[in-house]
């Protein structure tokens, strides 16, 4: 049996994800009126729930179900006994955050039905959503689609179509978003309840409680919208329903009636995430002497190299996985370094953390699809082992979204077909896989039952390059066509510049654009003839923005592509020279190649990028500077 062993450096912080949500459960037919006449209210603690867990003081599992519990949490989180001195008179007790704005908008009614299963009649609660551009945002965000709603339901509300949803289906796209990318997710949300008119809660007193009520009925998104400057524990936007359920049917706080009017909830952290106040922007008109550090990208790569260099005395087969991953196949050198792949695997991280002084988790498996998702197990520093006999407990309980090359899009289909985790997909139909996803449902089924049979490349060869590309999110969004236009100028002038350092030329062009209502725009085109020159991909890139953007949400990331790569040695770049305006580019962009390889990334750049007596840094060939240089178009640069 083959044993693979993959690497991954540490070189940056891990997050933990979690979030908080809010819904409404099933209740018995015999209870099922909402007192429409009736407002709700919304009380919320803030807890340092990362601290009081570290502590020994709380479970991380405890799930907030919209009833007080003062014996359970406040007591247990907000004794006065603990007291936290916040510099300025104030104190907060217990582990309550003081200081945090949460900010709600009602973005939907609420309703009921009763559906019948097995002879017996239960209930179940709708949201309304008008079906306009404005409440799509929201929904693109947490991955819902028209498509998702309850269609027995649509109707015509105030003279406005209305669609609803299943609280299932809005809180688990929640949840799925956040747990694909939480960052922009919040950032998206936080803009779309503060854009819309969303009503600010007063900060959280000493013990970390804020609330708000007579509110009217229906689904609240509720987001985090300022913390204090020391505050790193974030929340995560959640749902609340008014009114709720209970989890049991039968405990709720209003006369045994089974709604909940009065919510409270106790929303997790969202450990590293900053809030809507903390970006750049704000950071900056506050602090206008902050100084923005880029990433050193060329050191990542130094340190990448040298890590690769001690795996090499292990195995020539070392298949890098991005800047800080590698594959190991120590299937042919096992036997001269003792025949035991787990004490292999902790000799390799002993030797880079006394040589390097870096960290490795490593995972040891079978095939490369378990080796990678046993390296994520158990960061910073350890070897997980997924053998034969026991990656059915290990890996089919984790999330599907953990499953290698499982993106958004993917996630979000699976999971609205319920397949929740990789053991749901194996446990599903292949045919129902290949018939959602193409060929890619019988690779997603495969690696799920850890049928991988993928080598591990030698350190010699490679993969052939099928195009060379470049893109980035900048620090803020891209709201016009001119600041678009400078990054494709950062973007094309990387792209061309690594083409002609690895003696390629490109047909085609690709544009990929993503906008902050997380809408993914690609738009492409076949060149004329092949090209390595940046003047004819800004040219091409731009076309293809215009005809790919319609400015109605700003612009969160960018990307060009060169593909359909030919060598240029193949003889067809003399009938580029035909063209005397194209030869003066490919003189001008081989010129300052040279003058980049003797002085600098910052000897020479356009003076398209000036502004303001500030300019934009070149995106480096092997980097990838833009969301920098962006800033600087702003007053943001050194």
């Amino acid at each position: 049996m083959k044993k693979f062993t993959r690497i991954a450096a540490v070189l940056c912080a891990i997050m933990c994800l979690f979030s908080c949500m809010g819904g409404a459960l099933a209740a018995n037919v015999a209870d099922a009126t909402i007192d429409t006449s009736r407002t709700g209210s919304m009380e919320i603690y803030k807890y340092d729930l990362t601290n009081a867990e570290k502590d020994g003081v709380w479970d991380s599992s405890y799930v907030s179900t919209g009833v007080k519990d003062t014996a359970g949490v406040n007591d247990v989180l907000g004794n006065n006994n603990r007291v936290s001195d916040l510099g300025n008179g104030d104190v907060s007790y217990g582990y309550s955050i003081k200081g945090v704005e949460f900010t709600y908008l009602r973005v939907a009614d609420i309703r009921t039905y009763t559906e019948s299963e097995n002879g017996q009649s239960h209930v179940e609660v709708l949201y309304g959503i008008p079906v306009n551009t404005t409440t799509d945002q929201m929904l693109n965000a947490i991955g819902v689609t028209h498509e998702n709603r309850y269609a027995p339901a649509d109707q015509t509300v105030g003279g406005a179509l209305t669609y609803y949803y299943q609280s299932d289906t809005l809180i688990k796209g929640l949840e799925a978003a956040l747990a694909s990318n939480s960052t922009t997710v919040k950032n998206a949300l936080e803009n779309y309840v503060t854009a819309n008119g969303g009503t600010a809660m007063p900060e959280t007193d000493s013990y970390g409680k804020t609330s708000a009520s007579g509110l009217p009925l229906g689904l609240y998104l509720v987001v985090e919208t300022r913390v204090p400057e020391m505050v790193t524990s974030t929340t995560a936007p959640f749902f609340v329903s008014l009114p709720m359920t209970s989890v049991d049917g039968d405990n709720a706080t209003d006369g045994g009636n089974r709604w909940i009017y009065d919510v409270t909830m106790y929303p997790k952290n969202l450990t590293g995430i900053p809030t809507l106040e903390k970006t750049i922007r704000e950071a900056k008109a506050k602090c206008p002497e902050l100084v923005l550090v880029p990433p050193h990208h060329e050191e990542y790569a130094r340190w990448s190299k040298v890590v690769n260099a001690i795996y090499q005395r292990y195995t020539e087969q070392v298949e890098p996985f991005g800047i800080d991953e590698s594959w190991l196949d120590i299937t042919g050198s096992m036997h001269l370094f003792g025949g035991d792949a787990v004490a292999i695997a902790d000799q390799i991280r002993r030797r880079v953390r006394e040589e390097l002084g870096l960290t490795l988790s490593v995972g040891v498996s079978f095939n490369k699809i378990f080796a990678k998702l046993g390296s994520d197990m158990h960061k910073p520093d350890a070897t997980t082992v997924i053998s034969p006999g026991n990656y059915r407990e290990k890996i089919w309980p984790l999330p599907a979204s953990d499953l290698l090359f499982i993106g958004r899009a993917t996630m979000r289909r699976l999971y609205s077909y319920g397949l929740n985790t990789i053991g749901d997909i194996v446990h599903s139909n292949p045919g129902t896989l290949r018939a959602l996803f193409g060929k890619n449902g019988d690779t997603l089924y495969n690696y799920a039952a850890g049928r991988d049979d993928t080598p591990v490349m030698p350190v010699d060869q490679t993969d052939d390059i099928k195009s060379v590309g470049n893109s980035t999110t900048p620090a803020f969004d891209i709201c016009d066509m001119e600041d678009a236009r400078r990054i494709l100028y950062l973007l094309c002038d990387s792209v061309a510049e690594r083409m002609r350092k690895k003696g390629f030329r490109c047909q085609t062009v690709t544009l990929w654009l993503r906008d902050t209502a997380l809408n993914t725009m690609t738009h492409q085109m076949r060149l004329p003839r092949p090209t390595d020159l940046s003047e004819v991909l800004i040219q091409t890139s731009v076309k293809l923005l215009r005809e790919s953007w319609p400015g109605d949400h700003p612009l969160r990331s960018l990307g060009v592509q060169g593909g359909d790569l030919l060598m240029t040695q193949d003889g067809l770049q003399l009938s580029l020279l035909r063209d005397q305006n194209i030869h003066r580019h490919a003189i001008l962009e081989k010129t300052a190649d040279t003058l980049h390889s003797r002085f600098g990334a910052e000897a020479l750049y356009r003076g398209v990028l000036l502004r303001q007596q500030h300019h934009l840094l070149r995106v480096a060939p092997d980097s990838n500077l833009a969301a920098t240089n962006l800033a600087a178009l702003h007053g943001n640069g050194q």
